[in-house]
């Protein structure tokens, strides 16, 4: 397994938190960097919590409504937490215990999303990682059925009014059962030569599951699976159906 060679070749080995606190923001600088923030992502924050704020003064769900989840395979709940964080996008750690319990992961206004992923061991130890893996529990996000494991605890453990679909967005092979397990999923396409988009598009075509555009909706089968481009089509589709 390609995590486990990774691990044993220690290559991570004395990266502290504030290495990967420096690496997100490098990567998100200026919205020029290697890692570029979705289009339409800030569209549909914004929509998410106009929701939120309708429902609290309707006060009929206590706001809860569209609550966010990342669920990641990812090496570092933290580079993800500081990558959103650089691109001025509020979030919160899942367990603020689990990692070592460091307060900066914490924010003032963190309010919108909750992050599950793996993370390096001990990057807030004074001579870094060990350049192991640790996880939530004990319980590494590796695979699809990783995945599929969280997201069904988190139905359980919080559950989910009727009334309120849940909307899985995903873009690779680690997506595909927690995509078939939501009301509605949300494939994200973007160029035809990614690996993963392919490789999940060629699973779902032979297991004959329809994979319409998030436009024809209607054409969806009793999966409810769609693709899209981009979150502003998302934001489109909900604006529809709201």
């Amino acid at each position: 397994m390609l995590i486990k060679r990774v691990e044993k070749s220690r290559i991570f080995k004395g990266i502290t938190a504030a290495d990967i606190k420096q690496e997100a923001n490098q990567a998100i600088k200026q919205g020029e960097g290697e890692l570029q923030i979705r289009e339409g992502w800030y569209s549909l924050y914004s929509k998410i919590l106009e929701r939120q704020m309708n429902e609290k003064q309707r006060e009929d769900m206590s706001g809860e409504i569209d609550q966010v989840t990342i669920l990641s395979v990812n090496w570092s709940k933290l580079f993800i937490n500081e990558c959103l964080t650089a691109a001025k996008t509020p979030t919160i750690p899942s367990t603020p215990t689990s990692f070592g319990g460091d307060p900066s992961l914490e924010h003032a206004d963190a309010k919108f999303i909750k992050i599950y992923a793996n993370e390096l061991q001990g990057l807030y130890d004074p001579d870094g990682s060990s350049g192991m893996l640790t996880s939530i529990e004990d319980r590494d996000i590796r695979t699809s059925s990783d995945k599929l494991r969280h997201l069904l605890e988190m139905k359980n453990n919080h559950g989910t009014p009727e009334s309120q679909p849940l909307i899985y967005v995903g873009d690779s092979m680690t997506d595909f059962e927690c995509l078939l397990e939501a009301d509605l999923g949300i494939c994200m396409r973007d160029d035809p030569a990614n690996g993963g988009q392919r490789e999940l598009t060629e699973t779902f075509d032979r297991n004959e599951v329809a994979v319409p555009h998030i436009g024809e909706f209607s054409k969806a089968d009793q999966n409810g699976i769609v693709w899209a481009w981009n979150f502003q089509e998302v934001v489109d589709f909900i604006n529809i159906t709201s």
